[in-house]
């Protein structure tokens, strides 16, 4: 269980605003799929809670940048994945994506 103060939403919402910004900046406005990137407010809310929770590990990165380099090879925590109800799960999710591991076989 982390013991982090919880981020102010203000802070979050604006960096992930920012970071989205600078995806649609990088790609020429385009989607993954060559349409036009829609606006922030036009985005569905599961896709800003996803860009939040981006922001919200670029957030928890700095800070114990400053105090451990070793965090940034584990999952995030519930202060980053604070808006998604499985952490445990997402956890796994993002080590297999981070060090590329296989997925999971199913049972």
């Amino acid at each position: 269980m982390s013991t982090q103060t919880p981020i102010p939403f203000e802070m979050v919402e604006d960096l992930a605003r920012d970071f989205y910004a600078t995806y649609c900046a990088s790609s020429g406005g385009l989607n993954y799929q060559r349409l036009p990137c829609p606006t922030w407010p036009e985005l569905p809310e599961a896709t800003r809670r996803h860009w939040r929770t981006v922001a919200r590990r670029a957030i928890t990165l700095r800070v114990s940048r400053e105090s451990n380099a070793e965090t940034r090879r584990m999952p995030p925590d519930e202060t980053v994945l604070c808006e998604h109800g499985d952490i445990d799960a997402a956890g796994q999710v993002w080590l297999r994506y981070r060090f590329d591991l296989d997925p999971p076989v199913a049972a």
